[in-house]
């Protein structure tokens, strides 16, 4: 790609938890920063800190799911793979923990290698 032309940051938003689930949105990103629209790729992981150098051994115990869009395809159950957004770049994954548990998702564009990491995503004991 030449430069100038590179996607931005996908948006990740972080919801609220709610009967042990926390819905994490994406948001791909075209070049100028407006919402994509094509279908993006990325490599998902998680991750125990927020610059993401740390990827999660264990996995949350209700593992993870795609929610209303996209699709999650999952090289290491509940941990890792390959995330692909809808047309309009657009996904969301739905993560279940009965317990405590805290961790970051992690997202690397399969176009450009970048790496964005989401807030913290919480579940409460």
């Amino acid at each position: 790609m030449s430069q100038g032309y590179a996607d931005q940051a996908p948006t990740i938003t972080v919801g609220a938890e709610a009967a042990n689930v926390v819905n994490v949105a994406v948001q791909a990103k075209g070049p100028g920063g407006q919402d994509a629209a094509k279908a993006r790729s990325f490599f998902w992981y998680f991750s125990s800190d927020a610059a993401g150098d740390v990827p999660l051994a264990v996995a949350h115990d209700g593992g993870s799911a795609i929610g209303t869009d996209g699709t999650l395809i999952e090289q290491t159950a509940n941990l890792n793979g390959v995330l692909i957004t809808e047309a309009d770049g657009d996904a969301d994954i739905d993560i279940t923990d009965a317990g405590a548990f805290t961790a970051y998702l992690c997202l690397v564009s399969l176009d450009s290698g970048d790496r964005t990491v989401s807030a913290v995503i919480t579940h409460a004991a």
